[in-house]
């Protein structure tokens, strides 16, 4: 074999040899930057439902990094902020009167029912011989209200829901707090069947001592320890004094009911 023809087997092999070194000599630098940026692969996975695709990383030695945890000033201080919320409710109103004027309905009442109460109700004030959280046995109530007042009728209003927002200096379970004000309404809700029971003069001894029970399972945690809790403490005991009071008749009962009533509405004002 000449030395030309050794040159040109020569330059065949180069050529050949040359593409297979360049693969993979790029391969190594490529390796070696990734294992050097502690950058994440990542692989795709196909889903075989759907046909969506995912991306799941793969193990990297490097510890995931702790978010930073941010303390805000007021739990830095103990100081919680929580909300009290009234829901909406419905009341059964047995009305005599509907004026324009909160004087009106006032001069109203003065002349012709002297412990009934006003509820505002579409701009207008109703002149109201009593009012209930529940309809049972309403009918026989306003039976009793007409031998005195032949045009009253029954109406409903409503309380619009109010959120009470306060921050106090220590945790409470709000949750329960708020339950607790929803079973004092279902509670008080049973003085429409006790109003009944005195206008056709039945015992209504059983149902305050009843209504006197539910209550005092109300108050026997420490979710009251602060100015609302404390108020609505002395509504409880208001109400629990109307349940076991002893009456002559509806009308003796109005008085002290229709107080509480004024009460209980004055939460929502």
């Amino acid at each position: 074999m000449n030395r030309r023809t050794k040159s040109m087997v020569i330059v065949i092999i180069l050529i050949i040899l040359a593409p297979i070194v360049g693969y993979f000599g790029t391969k190594y630098i490529l390796l070696k930057m990734n294992s050097n940026s502690g950058v994440i692969e990542q692989e795709v996975i196909l889903d075989d439902n759907n046909g969506n695709i995912d991306l799941e990383p793969l193990e990297s030695n490097d510890a995931a990094e702790e978010p930073e945890k941010i303390e805000t000033e007021d739990n830095k201080t103990g100081n919680f902020t929580y909300s009290i919320i009234l829901k909406e409710r419905s009341v059964v109103m047995i009305q005599l009167a509907s004026l324009s004027t909160y004087d009106g309905a006032q001069k109203f009442i003065n002349q012709n029912n002297p412990d009934g109460i006003i509820f505002e109700k579409d701009g207008l004030f109703k002149a109201v011989y009593s009012a209930y959280f529940s309809n049972n046995r309403i009918s026989d109530i306003l039976l009793k209200a007409r031998e005195n007042y032949s045009d009253a009728f029954t109406s409903t209003g409503t309380l619009k829901k109010k959120t009470i927002i306060m921050e106090l200096n220590g945790e409470i379970d709000v949750q329960l707090l708020n339950n607790q004000i929803d079973e004092y309404f279902n509670i008080i809700g049973q003085f429409s069947e006790f109003a009944a029971a005195l206008v056709n003069s039945e015992t209504s001894d059983s149902l305050g001592k009843e209504i006197n029970e539910k209550l005092n399972k109300l108050v026997v945690n420490d979710i009251w320890n602060h100015d609302f809790g404390k108020g609505f403490l002395e509504l409880i005991d208001e109400t629990k004094a109307v349940a076991v009071g002893k009456y002559s008749g509806i009308e003796d009962f109005n008085k002290a009911y229709n107080d509480l009533l004024e009460d209980v509405f004055s939460l929502y004002h």
